[in-house]
């Protein structure tokens, strides 16, 4: 036998038996069902107001504010006049 024959059949065997593996059920994952993360009644389910302040800055000798959210790091409102 040439070799690229023995080689053409140990890849046609390791596909066969990988694929074969893969397929197999027992080796299957599975997602969890929602019923294991659902609220019971002893759980407790703490709801958090966003965070958020006031930047002020001064343009020209005049004061603005805009409202910068500390739970999303993003601006709020655009700059008023204060």
């Amino acid at each position: 036998m040439n070799l690229k024959k023995i080689f053409t059949y140990l890849t046609v065997g390791l596909l066969l038996s990988s694929t074969n593996y893969i397929l197999n059920e027992n080796n299957m994952v599975y997602a969890s069902s929602s019923e294991l993360n659902a609220p019971t009644e002893n759980s407790k389910i703490i709801y958090r107001a966003a965070e958020t302040e006031w930047r002020f800055r001064t343009v020209n000798g005049k004061g603005q504010k805009r409202l910068w959210s500390i739970t999303y790091n993003k601006w709020l409102t655009n700059w008023k006049w204060v």
